[in-house]
Protein backbone atom coordinates (compact mmCIF):
# COMPACT_ATOMS: atom_id res chain seq x y z
CA UNK A 1 0.00 0.00 0.00
CA UNK A 2 1.33 3.40 -1.45
CA UNK A 3 1.43 5.90 1.36
CA UNK A 4 -0.31 9.25 0.02
CA UNK A 5 2.40 12.00 1.44
CA UNK A 6 4.97 9.83 -0.59
CA UNK A 7 2.91 10.23 -4.37
CA UNK A 8 4.85 11.95 -6.67
CA UNK A 9 3.66 14.62 -7.71
CA UNK A 10 4.48 16.09 -11.41
CA UNK A 11 7.03 19.20 -11.21
CA UNK A 12 4.44 22.54 -11.36
CA UNK A 13 1.03 20.77 -10.52
CA UNK A 14 1.53 21.73 -7.43
CA UNK A 15 1.74 25.57 -8.37
CA UNK A 16 -1.50 25.15 -10.59
CA UNK A 17 -3.02 23.68 -8.00
CA UNK A 18 -2.41 26.78 -5.93
CA UNK A 19 -3.53 28.88 -8.63
CA UNK A 20 -6.55 27.23 -9.12
CA UNK A 21 -7.79 27.27 -5.64
CA UNK A 22 -6.88 31.11 -5.45
CA UNK A 23 -9.00 31.49 -8.72
CA UNK A 24 -11.65 29.55 -6.99
CA UNK A 25 -11.70 31.94 -3.89
CA UNK A 26 -11.81 35.22 -5.86
CA UNK A 27 -14.47 33.83 -8.07
CA UNK A 28 -16.43 33.33 -4.95
CA UNK A 29 -15.41 36.50 -3.18
CA UNK A 30 -16.38 38.16 -6.24
CA UNK A 31 -19.77 36.53 -6.39
CA UNK A 32 -20.14 37.09 -3.13
CA UNK A 33 -19.91 41.42 -3.38
CA UNK A 34 -21.88 41.01 -5.97
CA UNK A 35 -24.49 39.15 -4.53
CA UNK A 36 -24.06 41.33 -1.19
CA UNK A 37 -25.32 44.30 -3.76
CA UNK A 38 -28.23 42.71 -4.89
CA UNK A 39 -29.54 41.44 -1.69
CA UNK A 40 -29.00 45.44 -0.74
CA UNK A 41 -31.10 46.85 -3.44
CA UNK A 42 -33.09 44.10 -3.32
CA UNK A 43 -33.78 45.01 0.13
CA UNK A 44 -34.63 48.61 -0.71
CA UNK A 45 -37.07 47.76 -2.87
CA UNK A 46 -38.79 45.63 -0.64
CA UNK A 47 -38.81 48.22 1.97
CA UNK A 48 -40.98 50.22 -0.62
CA UNK A 49 -43.05 47.10 -1.68
CA UNK A 50 -44.40 47.00 1.82
CA UNK A 51 -44.67 51.07 1.99
CA UNK A 52 -46.30 51.08 -0.95
CA UNK A 53 -48.83 48.00 0.04
CA UNK A 54 -49.91 49.76 3.34
CA UNK A 55 -50.23 52.95 1.69
CA UNK A 56 -52.67 50.80 -1.39
CA UNK A 57 -54.38 49.21 1.70
CA UNK A 58 -53.12 45.95 0.81
CA UNK A 59 -51.06 45.74 4.54
CA UNK A 60 -51.76 42.13 6.67
CA UNK A 61 -51.16 41.24 9.96
CA UNK A 62 -51.52 43.52 12.31
CA UNK A 63 -53.88 45.26 9.73
CA UNK A 64 -57.00 43.56 8.21
CA UNK A 65 -56.60 45.92 4.94
CA UNK A 66 -57.57 49.55 4.08
CA UNK A 67 -56.25 52.50 4.48
CA UNK A 68 -54.08 53.00 7.40
CA UNK A 69 -54.36 56.42 9.37
CA UNK A 70 -52.26 58.51 11.13
CA UNK A 71 -52.31 59.05 14.73
CA UNK A 72 -50.54 60.70 17.07
CA UNK A 73 -48.16 58.45 18.80
CA UNK A 74 -49.76 55.10 16.92
CA UNK A 75 -47.45 52.52 15.85
CA UNK A 76 -45.44 52.44 19.65
CA UNK A 77 -46.58 49.67 20.79
CA UNK A 78 -44.76 46.81 22.33
CA UNK A 79 -45.02 45.10 19.10
CA UNK A 80 -44.09 46.99 15.33
CA UNK A 81 -47.92 47.79 13.68
CA UNK A 82 -50.67 50.21 14.07
CA UNK A 83 -51.88 50.38 17.37
CA UNK A 84 -54.11 53.13 19.12
CA UNK A 85 -52.28 56.93 19.44
CA UNK A 86 -52.00 59.48 22.62
CA UNK A 87 -53.25 62.79 23.00
CA UNK A 88 -50.08 63.68 25.37
CA UNK A 89 -48.30 66.18 23.41
CA UNK A 90 -50.43 66.48 20.65
CA UNK A 91 -50.11 69.22 18.30
CA UNK A 92 -52.09 68.77 15.42
CA UNK A 93 -54.99 71.03 14.36
CA UNK A 94 -57.89 68.43 14.75
CA UNK A 95 -59.91 69.08 17.91
CA UNK A 96 -60.51 67.35 20.61
CA UNK A 97 -57.66 65.07 20.09
CA UNK A 98 -58.94 61.86 17.93
CA UNK A 99 -55.45 59.74 18.39
CA UNK A 100 -56.62 58.02 21.71
CA UNK A 101 -59.52 56.89 19.84
CA UNK A 102 -57.42 55.72 16.14
CA UNK A 103 -56.05 52.89 15.67
CA UNK A 104 -52.85 53.99 13.10
CA UNK A 105 -49.68 55.08 12.94
CA UNK A 106 -47.50 58.45 13.33
CA UNK A 107 -44.67 58.78 11.23
CA UNK A 108 -41.71 57.22 13.20
CA UNK A 109 -44.45 54.49 14.01
CA UNK A 110 -44.89 53.60 9.80
CA UNK A 111 -41.25 53.88 9.48
CA UNK A 112 -40.75 51.26 12.29
CA UNK A 113 -43.63 48.97 11.09
CA UNK A 114 -42.27 48.54 7.24
CA UNK A 115 -38.35 48.00 8.19
CA UNK A 116 -39.73 45.13 10.66
CA UNK A 117 -41.70 43.33 8.43
CA UNK A 118 -38.90 43.83 5.41
CA UNK A 119 -35.74 42.89 7.99
CA UNK A 120 -37.84 40.46 10.12
CA UNK A 121 -36.60 42.29 13.31
CA UNK A 122 -37.71 45.26 15.26
CA UNK A 123 -34.85 47.49 14.31
CA UNK A 124 -36.07 51.15 14.28
CA UNK A 125 -38.33 51.42 17.45
CA UNK A 126 -38.47 54.83 18.91
CA UNK A 127 -39.38 58.44 17.81
CA UNK A 128 -37.65 60.38 15.44
CA UNK A 129 -35.15 61.41 17.90
CA UNK A 130 -34.05 57.79 18.65
CA UNK A 131 -34.39 56.74 14.54
CA UNK A 132 -32.09 58.96 13.64
CA UNK A 133 -29.40 57.73 15.36
CA UNK A 134 -29.95 53.63 13.86
CA UNK A 135 -28.99 55.14 10.54
CA UNK A 136 -26.09 56.84 8.89
CA UNK A 137 -26.66 59.82 6.71
CA UNK A 138 -25.92 59.43 3.21
CA UNK A 139 -25.61 62.26 0.22
CA UNK A 140 -28.49 63.38 -2.29
CA UNK A 141 -26.65 61.29 -4.94
CA UNK A 142 -25.87 57.98 -3.06
CA UNK A 143 -29.89 57.72 -1.86
CA UNK A 144 -31.83 55.34 -3.03
CA UNK A 145 -35.13 54.33 -2.55
CA UNK A 146 -35.59 52.48 0.85
CA UNK A 147 -33.73 54.90 2.35
CA UNK A 148 -35.21 57.08 4.98
CA UNK A 149 -35.68 61.13 5.04
CA UNK A 150 -35.76 63.14 7.90
CA UNK A 151 -37.24 66.77 8.86
CA UNK A 152 -36.63 69.31 11.51
CA UNK A 153 -32.78 69.35 12.56
CA UNK A 154 -30.06 66.90 14.21
CA UNK A 155 -30.84 67.75 16.97
CA UNK A 156 -34.86 67.69 17.24
CA UNK A 157 -36.22 66.08 14.03
CA UNK A 158 -39.61 65.84 14.26
CA UNK A 159 -41.25 63.83 10.49
CA UNK A 160 -39.75 60.69 8.96
CA UNK A 161 -40.39 59.29 5.78
CA UNK A 162 -39.58 56.04 3.51
CA UNK A 163 -38.06 57.49 0.07
CA UNK A 164 -39.24 56.18 -3.56
CA UNK A 165 -37.25 58.19 -5.47
CA UNK A 166 -37.75 60.62 -7.80
CA UNK A 167 -37.96 63.61 -4.61
CA UNK A 168 -40.95 61.75 -3.46
CA UNK A 169 -41.90 59.26 0.05
CA UNK A 170 -44.12 57.67 1.64
CA UNK A 171 -45.21 58.59 4.98
CA UNK A 172 -47.99 59.32 7.55
CA UNK A 173 -47.78 62.90 7.61
CA UNK A 174 -50.65 64.37 9.92
CA UNK A 175 -54.19 63.86 11.95
CA UNK A 176 -56.77 63.52 9.27
CA UNK A 177 -54.57 61.91 6.26
CA UNK A 178 -53.84 58.21 6.10
CA UNK A 179 -50.20 56.68 5.14
CA UNK A 180 -49.45 58.56 1.50
CA UNK A 181 -47.31 59.28 -1.16
CA UNK A 182 -45.84 63.54 -0.91
CA UNK A 183 -43.07 65.89 -2.68
CA UNK A 184 -39.86 65.95 -0.49
CA UNK A 185 -40.38 69.94 -0.36
CA UNK A 186 -40.77 70.81 3.60
CA UNK A 187 -38.36 73.61 4.09
CA UNK A 188 -36.95 71.89 7.15
CA UNK A 189 -35.18 68.60 5.27
CA UNK A 190 -32.65 67.61 7.15
CA UNK A 191 -31.44 64.67 4.45
CA UNK A 192 -31.09 61.02 3.68
CA UNK A 193 -30.63 58.41 5.69
CA UNK A 194 -29.42 54.68 5.58
CA UNK A 195 -30.44 51.74 7.55
CA UNK A 196 -26.76 49.72 7.78
CA UNK A 197 -27.75 46.92 9.65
Amino acid sequence: MQNAAATAVPAGAGLAIILAGALLVSLFTVAGITHTTATQSASGQGIVAIAQEIENGQAVSPWNGGPVPYAWAGGHGAKFGPSFGSCNGYTGSIHPCPAASTTGVDCSGFVRWVYATSIGRDVLDGDTSTQIHKVQPVSAEAAQPGDLVFFGSLTKPHHVGIYIGNKQMINALKTGTNVETDSISMSDFIGFYHYAG
